[in-house]
């Protein structure tokens, strides 16, 4: 006759191999959520990155819509926005310099912008300063030369676009890497919950299984028969209903000795 296994078996194993699960979908969850936040970073240092390399051009822009005003009109008041500009442009490309210190090619670019920029504001300084004399007709005679020959704002803008393009082939490739660690979080969370579910499921068949087997039995021992469902029958039909068990009946070798001795 095969025995049942003890509820306590099923129970337990229950547990066990869901316990298991749960904690590697949680370390799964750990991993995909630590991987999302890595990508989320540098789409967010890309960003920053393009901003920066957006105001510069602003910033160029306002430094020689200052330089101009003062030209034209000799206003010295247009300095202020002329100066602030400018040094804008320098605390820009300092933090340019931290930020893509991790790609040679963005930081090479870097340096040109700096010597570039270092040019065009020596010649605009030198418009400007010459207008803070007094001499604004020897500013315009100077900024008539810088114009006929080339010029040094062409050179900042290309490196500029250069630099922006490969930036936001950058933000593609890890806006696109971010999505798919999102997605594969998302995936393992699933998996978790479901895990979850099943666990719980798995605990309540373990538990209403654990009841039905410590269910207390009454045997009459004069008739050698056990009380299930309200029917009294024999030990070999209550397990059959019970277990699904077909019994066979023997001897012993014990009790074989036995009747011969009695023989």
């Amino acid at each position: 006759m095969k025995i049942p296994r003890s509820p306590i078996f099923f129970f337990g194993a229950t547990l066990v191999a869901f316990s298991a699960a749960l904690m590697v979908f949680i370390g799964l969850v750990l991993l995909s959520q630590r991987s999302v936040q890595s990508s989320t970073e540098w789409v967010d240092h890309t960003l920053e990155v393009q901003q920066r390399l957006g105001k510069l051009e602003t910033d160029l822009v306002a430094a020689e819509a200052g330089q101009v005003a003062v030209l034209l009109t000799g206003d010295q008041s247009h300095l202020t926005s002329y100066y602030r500009a400018t040094t804008d442009i320098g605390l820009t490309l300092r933090s340019l310099s931290f930020l893509v210190a991790d790609n040679p090619v963005q930081s090479q670019r870097i340096v040109q912008l700096k010597a570039l920029f270092r040019e065009k504001i020596r010649e605009m300084d030198g418009t400007v300063q010459t207008v803070r004399i007094g001499d604004q007709g020897g500013a315009l005679a100077a900024a008539r030369r810088n114009a006929a020959q080339a010029s040094t704002t062409a050179p900042i803008q290309e490196v500029l676009e250069a630099a922006a393009r490969t930036e936001a082939m950058l933000h593609q490739e890890r806006g696109a890497k971010l999505q798919r660690s999102a997605a594969r979080r998302d995936t393992v969370a699933l998996g978790m919950i479901l895990t979850l579910a099943l666990l719980m499921v798995g605990l309540f068949v373990a538990v209403k299984r654990a009841r039905s087997y410590e269910r207390l039995i009454k045997v009459c021992a004069w008739s050698k028969t056990v009380e299930h469902e309200g029917e009294w029958i024999s030990y070999d039909e209550y397990l059959r209903r019970r277990f699904n068990v077909s019994v066979s009946h023997g001897i012993s070798p014990e009790a074989m000795e036995k009747l011969e001795e009695q023989d």
